[in-house]
């Protein structure tokens, strides 16, 4: 009985320090809380996921892609539906009027066509250079690929260059 009583005061201390509203002060309030397994709620305010900054600029990707799809919702709301589906598995709750699933749904099916068409030497990586930003083609892994894989981007662009 002493180590529960024990830990208990170290909870209530780190919570003091914390600012915190500490654990039930009573013996028969902890006793009651551990043997019934109900959490020490505290309280701090609930955090709301935000789309991040890396997230957002994949989206301005997503919204490249779904550019032709009319009524496509890329509103505040449906980036924040779809950044909690990509960093939580949370379920989308209508992928067809989502402007960011979308996008994401045709540039995967585009970057798939790329990377063929890449290995079949019908593109090369080198010609998407002045449409994509370099830090998007390094992500989806198509300057590897092809008979210029591997040379590094300033290399490819001066290929680029000396074919126009």
């Amino acid at each position: 009985m002493t180590g529960c009583l024990t830990e208990a005061a170290k909870v209530r201390g780190r919570a003091r320090i914390r600012g915190l509203t500490p654990p039930p002060e009573t013996a028969d309030d902890r006793i009651l809380h551990r043997a019934l397994s109900i959490p020490m709620v505290f309280d701090q305010p609930s955090r709301q996921p935000k789309p991040t900054a890396k997230w957002r600029r994949m989206a301005d990707m997503y919204k490249r892609f779904a550019a032709g799809h009319q009524g496509a919702d890329f509103g505040e709301e449906a980036a924040l539906i779809m950044f909690l589906h990509e960093s939580t598995g949370t379920p989308l709750p209508d992928p067809k009027s989502n402007g960011y699933a979308l996008g994401k749904k045709w540039m995967d099916v585009t970057v798939a066509m790329w990377k063929e068409d890449i290995l079949l030497g019908n593109l090369f990586a080198f010609e998407l250079i002045d449409d994509y930003p370099d830090w998007f083609l390094e992500r989806i892994g198509v300057l590897e690929l092809g008979p210029l894989g591997g040379i590094p981007l300033e290399v490819q662009r001066e290929v680029l260059a000396g074919i126009q």
